[in-house]
C-alpha cells in the first residue's frame, strides 16, 4: 500500500510540476503506512482520493500526451556516444 501511495504522489507531481522528486518529503508517514499503523479502508478511500486528484492533475496539464520518440532517440544516440568515448 506505501509504494500506492508513493506512485500517487509522484504522478501528480509530475503532472504539476513537470519533474521527478525521487527523495518523498513524507518518508515517515510512508513508512508507517508500510508498517500497517493505519486502518486499511481509510488508506483506500486516501488512495482513491490521490487517485481522482492525479486524474485532475493530469487533464489540467500541459504534458504532451505521448513522447517525442525521435528526440528520445537523438538523445540516447548522443549518450550512447559520449559514453563510449570515454
Amino acid at each position: 500500500m506505501m509504494h500506492t501511495f508513493r506512485l500517487l504522489e509522484m504522478a501528480i507531481e509530475i503532472a504539476r510540476e513537470k519533474r521527478i522528486n525521487v527523495k518523498r518529503p513524507n518518508r515517515n508517514y510512508l513508512l508507517d503506512i508500510k508498517a500497517g499503523n493505519f486502518e486499511y479502508d481509510d488508506l483506500v478511500n486516501k488512495a482513491n482520493q490521490l487517485q481522482n486528484e492525479m486524474e485532475t492533475a493530469f487533464a489540467d496539464s500541459d504534458l504532451m500526451e505521448k513522447p517525442d520518440r525521435e528526440k528520445i532517440n537523438d538523445l540516447t544516440y548522443k549518450l550512447r556516444e559520449k559514453l563510449y568515448q570515454e
